[in-house]
């Protein structure tokens, strides 16, 4: 009993440490992009639409295929007397039944229908389809494209808090180690209250950030994990960089703009679709031609019409129709509906046109943004080390009596600030060359 005991205890707790070690998650930002491709809610929705219009394609070109339908019915008649004749025969007259009162009727007929000639509308309904999928392929594109950038977003603003956790940790270590040599300098009555109690302050108010800054990060992830259709209770962190790529030189602008025009998947779905319009004038002028079709029927009831006399007994009869519809008049409503056409390949031509002019200006601002936060990095680690520098020497100073405890806290203050800054300006290039891709459509 008690050896079951213990085999039941051991299965619930590995089963809370499983569940407890799939909630937590340590991943890097190719990873964080991989799994937001495959699971994101976003990028399911836009595969499903591809998807969509494949079967849609499908459909279509089941159009030109002969068609089998099979129609039958039982029906119950009313009584009525029986046609019959009568014929004077060597003084009297006999009757004869030319076609019985049958009261039950059964049918059935099987009709093959194969189209001839449409319009040319079978092929351009095709021609329609194949672009309706190229178009969803390029949107699918267009979605992965704005996903990687919102992951690439996300992750270094979660970037950007955690590491400004650990700068403001560092700070708070510097001032409980200044804020002890200022408890000693008070006991030997080297200096006021009013120095300890000012550098207290500042302890406090350091204390409060890294609280807001916690509460920063726990924001950040809940962003992260939404993009990447994970649990919200999901523990995420980042995966520690070991270094930061070194920064790369962009080309000039103009090249990058041709890239754009010609890499961006929102403009080549565009493109697709203003074919799509021109297909559909030619669809709508299709109604100018007759449609030809060649129909196949085979009739089995009882009785069968066809069969002269009526007879109560399944029979079967079969013919065959070549029929031709053509709408003579129909008060100009093809004419009308191929100008709708028109007007609407207009307006996506005007609508593609303004694309390219937002993709343009779209590119100019990341450009500009980028080579802006390109510039702040090394003015930052230059920044950072200066003021580790002012700090080294200042404390020495300090130690030695030589300087006033306002000019150490104004050293400590500038290293945070200088490393807060180190840190955004990595955050902020990063998501400045993902925002430029995401313009560019890579």
């Amino acid at each position: 009993m008690l050896k079951h005991l213990l085999y039941i205890t051991g299965f619930f707790l590995l089963s809370f440490t499983i569940l407890t070690a799939q909630k937590s998650l340590e991943m890097s930002l190719e990873e964080c992009i991989k799994y937001g491709l495959e699971n994101n809610k976003g990028i399911k929705i836009a595969g499903d639409k591809v998807k969509s219009a494949r079967l849609k394609k499908d459909e279509v070109n089941t159009s030109g295929l002969p068609s089998l339908s099979l129609q039958a019915g039982y029906t119950r008649l009313s009584e009525v007397d029986p046609f019959t004749i009568t014929v004077p025969m060597g003084g009297t007259s006999q009757s004869f039944t030319v076609s019985p009162s049958l009261l039950n009727s059964y049918s059935s007929k099987l009709t093959l229908t194969q189209p001839v000639f449409t319009g040319f509308k079978i092929d351009l309904n095709k021609d329609l389809s194949d672009q309706s999928i190229t178009a969803s392929m390029f949107d699918l594109e267009s979605e992965k494209t704005k996903l990687k950038y919102a992951i690439s977003n996300a992750y270094w603003s979660l970037y950007k808090v955690t590491e400004g956790k650990k700068v403001l940790e560092e700070y708070i270590k510097t001032i409980e180690l200044h804020l002890k040599d200022l408890n000693n300098f008070y006991a030997q009555g080297l200096i006021t209250k009013n120095e300890v109690l000012k550098l207290d302050v500042q302890l406090s108010s350091a204390q409060v950030q890294l609280l807001e800054t916690e509460n920063g990060i726990q924001m950040a992830k809940l962003n992260l994990l939404n993009n990447l259709n994970l649990p919200m209770d999901t523990d995420i962190s980042l995966k520690p960089l070991t270094t930061i790529e070194e920064i790369q030189d962009v080309p000039s602008l103009e090249v990058i703009n041709s890239q754009a025009l010609n890499t961006r998947p929102e403009l080549k779905a565009m493109a697709v679709r203003i074919k799509s319009r021109e297909t559909a004038i030619k669809l709508t002028e299709s109604a100018w031609y007759p449609d030809i079709y060649l129909i196949g029927n085979y009739n089995y009831a009882r009785p069968n019409q066809r069969i002269v006399p009526t007879k109560d007994q399944f029979d079967g009869t079969w013919d065959v129709t070549l029929s031709l519809q053509y709408t003579l008049w129909n008060w100009n409503a093809t004419s009308y509906r191929t100008q709708q056409a028109e007007s609407d390949l207009s307006q996506t031509n005007y609508q593609y046109e303004m694309m390219k002019d937002g993709v343009l200006i779209e590119v100019k601002q990341a450009y500009l943004n980028y080579a802006a936060n390109k510039s702040r990095i090394n003015l930052a680690e230059k920044t950072v080390t200066q003021a580790e520098e002012n700090y080294r020497i200042s404390y020495n100073l300090f130690q030695k009596g030589l300087i006033r405890n306002s000019d150490l806290i104004d050293a400590e203050v500038a290293v945070f600030e200088s490393k807060i800054k180190l840190v955004t300006s990595i955050s902020d290039l990063k998501n400045a060359e993902a925002l430029l891709n995401k313009a560019i459509g890579i």
